[in-house]
């Protein structure tokens, strides 16, 4: 990645496209596109919960919820909730039973729990045919010499190959073909969100009709970065060399001017240096990311064609090259020691993950078609890593809950929540008050 110093921030024009004025607009289209079934959600869930004490997926571990759901289940709530105020928001008669394609995104490591956690939890009461799984590729681990690791005295250690792996589970799976299968030919937008993130909505409304309105092909959904040293990668503008392979991939793409110099892009927070974190002030890069993109159907179809026809040295340029490099990740590796004859589970980092990252992506996007979304951190980013991570992030979402009913002088008590179900957002809470449909349940 380029150092701080030759990286520049996102052009005004691009990270100020949302204002009071236009909100309401912009919420009308995107609530009309999810009426004319031309959104998907898009969850990336390959990662385990090991450091959260489960073995398996993150989404199928429960973290003590009022509602004593998984993040899966939390998930689907959402789901749930935003399909019923879909319906309610739709003039009447015109639309009785609605339902979101929901594509999870697993690994090997974690298929196998998230397939049972669904059929043991009856897909959580939605509909079977909305729900779909694809399956992201992986790496061999290597020590620090290059030397592949093992688990076993014959099986490599492996682990997911990074959220950027999505890309190709969706063009190797032929997620618009199973799509159009399921009753949801019309797809043109999609979210990809995290499943460690439990305030995350399972659609910004806003930022879809964000991205019809500016014809955007990826929006980030950001918030105000709090300091230099926090944890969260940031938005930025890096230069493209002319005659670089990324620049001639761009061009081929024919994704905006092929004269552009720049591309936007994310600095990785994992990557930069003490001097890098200096220079980063707050001011100069305002916008944190939080892995919640809107991306469209448009750009996708392009990098899939794309990447079926050109091939160079015999690479798929969805798996490593210019548009999505592997990065190296220094990590504590479950090792199989031969002297031992046993598997040995290291507490500090002893060898290289490589792994994808799904940003990269916008190597392949002109500012033109790039846009910043700004929600306010306390009603979408509750990050869940580590078992340390439990108690903060529950108080987030009762914080988030309290602050809601606050604003539609509803009287939650200290220890009382909405049921996720129940209701969606603020916006659903209004109508749901303004219509006297009180559908939301305090528990």
């Amino acid at each position: 990645m380029d150092s701080t110093a030759t990286l520049k921030d996102i052009p005004s024009q691009y990270s100020s496209l949302v204002d009071d004025s236009k909100r309401e607009m912009f919420y009308e289209l995107g609530l009309n596109s999810l009426l004319k079934k031309e959104f998907a959600l898009l969850i990336l869930a390959g990662g385990l919960g090991t450091r959260l004490g489960a073995f398996g997926s993150k989404g199928i571990v429960k973290i003590g919820l009022k509602s004593d759901l998984s993040l899966f289940g939390l998930m689907a709530a959402k789901i749930k909730a935003l399909q019923t105020h879909i319906i309610g928001s739709s003039p009447p008669d015109s639309c009785r039973s609605f339902s979101i394609p929901w594509v999870i995104l697993t690994s090997s490591l974690s298929h196998e729990s998230i397939i049972n956690h669904f059929k043991t939890q009856k897909f959580f009461g939605l509909e079977k045919h909305q729900i779909i799984f694809i399956m992201q590729g992986q790496e061999v681990c290597s020590d620090f010499d290059g030397n592949p690791m093992k688990i076993s005295p014959t099986e490599p250690s492996i682990s997911p190959n990074g959220n950027g792996g999505v890309f190709g589970a969706m063009r190797d799976s032929d997620l618009f073909s199973t799509l159009e299968e399921r009753g949801f030919p019309d797809v043109k937008y999609f979210q990809f969100i995290p499943v460690d993130n439990i305030l995350v909505h399972p659609c910004y409304i806003e930022a879809v009709g964000m991205a019809i309105q500016n014809d955007i092909d990826f929006v980030n959904v950001c918030v105000q970065r709090s300091n230099p040293s926090e944890s969260v990668g940031y938005c930025a503008m890096r230069k493209i060399e002319p005659d670089s392979e990324l620049h001639s991939i761009k061009k081929a793409l024919g994704i905006g001017p092929s004269k552009s110099t720049s591309t936007p892009c994310i600095v990785e927070y994992s990557h930069m240096s003490e001097a890098d974190k200096t220079r980063a002030n707050v001011r100069s890069f305002p916008w944190a990311n939080i892995c919640i993109h809107v991306i469209s159907r448009r750009l996708l179809n392009t990098i899939f064609d794309y990447s079926r026809a050109h091939k160079p040295d015999g690479k798929d340029i969805l798996y490593g090259g210019a548009l999505l490099p592997y990065h190296s990740a220094r990590k504590a590796i479950p090792y199989w020691d031969k002297k031992e004859k046993k598997i040995i589970k290291p507490s500090i980092p002893n060898g290289i993950k490589r792994e994808m990252f799904l940003f990269d992506i916008l190597n392949a996007v002109d500012i033109s078609r790039f846009g910043v979304y700004e929600v306010k951190r306390d009603d979408a980013f509750a990050p869940l890593k580590s078992k340390e991570d439990i108690k903060p992030c529950l108080s987030s979402l009762s914080s988030y809950h309290h602050s809601v009913a606050q604003k539609c002088g509803i009287r939650l008590k200290v220890e009382e929540q909405f049921d996720p179900a129940s209701f969606y957002d603020l916006k659903d809470l209004q109508y749901q008050r303004r219509r006297f449909d009180w559908r939301f349940v305090i528990i």
